[in-house]
């Protein structure tokens, strides 16, 4: 019997969010050592996880789209260490989220792509290598992005 959980707190161990079609569960989370599934959906679950580590996912996004001039299919910072992105529009039942500190390579494979995370878990996906490759790239931007960004000493403007 599968554990399904009612929310889920994405780790560094978190490979990626897939949408699920079961009447139990919207998501199937793929981890470093284990499979899960959550009644949240993917997107639900992005959300959830920026407001555990102090900001929503629009006030995240709309820092990201400010910095780094990203209008579709944006990369989060969950935490400033723990970086996804979409495989389409976030409200799409098809998109994937997938965390790239955990993929190791990409390949192509006519009109999809291939991953393979660090555990040697491999993972078809529905978008081209080329749009693949852009995302990690994006989201790279995105975790040198919040590497830069230092707390200001300067008292709050009224």
């Amino acid at each position: 019997m599968q554990l399904i959980l009612d929310s889920y707190q994405i780790t560094p161990a978190t490979c990626a969010l897939l949408p699920t079609r079961s009447f139990d569960h919207q998501t199937k989370v793929i981890e470093e050592e284990q499979i899960l599934y959550v009644k949240q959906s993917p997107f639900d679950v992005i959300k959830h996880n920026c407001l555990l580590n102090g900001a929503d996912y629009a006030g995240r996004i709309k820092a990201i789209t400010y910095h780094l001039h990203f209008k579709r299919k944006v990369p989060v910072a969950i935490h400033p260490r723990i970086h996804a992105f979409p495989t389409h529009r976030v409200n799409s039942f098809e998109c994937i989220w997938l965390f790239a500190k955990q993929i190791t390579r990409t390949q192509a494979k006519n009109n999809h792509s291939k991953i393979v995370f660090k555990n040697n878990i491999t993972l078809k996906l529905p978008i081209s290598n080329h749009i693949l490759i852009k995302q990690t790239r994006r989201c790279a931007e995105v975790a040198n992005l919040y590497k830069q960004i230092k707390p200001t000493t300067n008292p709050p403007l009224q």
